[in-house]
């Protein structure tokens, strides 16, 4: 599983994380988590991405300012350039161990597929924006002037802080994966490797 992984990420930021151990539940750990909206950048232990975060200020208001948005370049072309087929693959091919690790959570097993549409669908959910947000500021940590921004998930924020064309290119990516997943019957690719020849 981690070999078959490494060959689909590389050996880029996701590198430390794939070398821990029980990988196939913090996996299950991670799909679980952004399903109810958990996510950090540490949960992957990827670095903050480089430089401060940047605010605009016009009109007495202030704003997220796009400046933020290149320091995810990294991150999102990361994510852009996986094999959207293989990783249905991958998740095809080692779902019972995944729905095995899962159990071992104290997950139902058979709610795997459940809880992995639903992280997609809650990132889907995300909001974007034609222009930066406002900001309002108490003490020295910046929110979101808008309530309804405010109560978004910490994964939903996540991904908003990214800015609205990265936004857009991991929604792709992710309704891709998706209709990968949906359209992929379970053990099509283990009968596949099964009946494959030596």
């Amino acid at each position: 599983v981690r070999e078959h992984l490494r060959a689909l990420l590389g050996d880029g930021p996701l590198a430390p994380w794939l070398k821990q151990e029980s990988l196939l539940q913090r996996i299950d750990a991670l799909i679980a988590g952004v399903a109810r909206g958990e996510f950090t950048l540490e949960t992957l232990l990827l670095e903050p991405p480089a430089g401060g975060f940047q605010v605009d200020v016009r009109d007495g208001r202030t704003y997220v300012s796009p400046r933020n948005y290149a320091r995810y370049n990294a991150m999102v072309g990361l994510v852009d350039g996986i094999d959207v087929s293989a990783l249905t693959e991958f998740f095809q091919r080692y779902r019972p161990l995944l729905e095995a690790a899962y159990g071992e959570l104290g997950e139902p097993p058979e709610q795997l597929d459940t809880a992995l549409l639903g992280a997609i669908d809650h990132l889907l959910g995300t909001p974007e924006f034609a222009e930066p947000p406002a900001l309002a500021q108490e003490s020295v940590a910046y929110t979101y002037a808008d309530p309804e921004l405010e109560r978004l998930s910490a994964a939903q924020k996540q991904l908003l802080r990214m800015g609205s064309a990265h936004t857009r290119t991991l929604k792709a990516k992710l309704k891709a994966l998706r209709a990968a997943l949906v359209a992929t019957p379970p053990g099509a690719a283990a009968a596949r490797h099964s009946t494959a020849p030596n």
